[in-house]
């Protein structure tokens, strides 16, 4: 359970910025949701899945998305 917030912010440089002014934890959020497909109604692991394949053809990369949203996916749950 966690005992402090979690920041989520728009990319990497925004949580490392926000991480070391408050001293807490942060999370990236590096799914561009204003690119490719966001289907409404999908679960989370449903809409990661769709996102991951979007993004890997495109980057022609194996499974380093779907690994990333898996550890983010983890991070949000563990900081209920």
């Amino acid at each position: 359970m966690a005992t402090s917030p979690l920041h989520i912010t728009n990319g990497d440089a925004d949580a490392k910025k926000v991480g070391e002014t408050l001293r807490e934890e942060t999370l990236p959020w590096r799914d561009f949701l204003h690119d490719g497909p966001v289907k409404p109604g999908l679960l989370l692991e449903e809409l990661s899945l769709v996102r991951a394949r979007r993004f890997e053809s495109a980057a022609n990369r194996n499974s380093a998305f779907l690994s990333m949203m898996t550890c983010r996916k983890k991070n949000l749950l563990n900081n209920r």
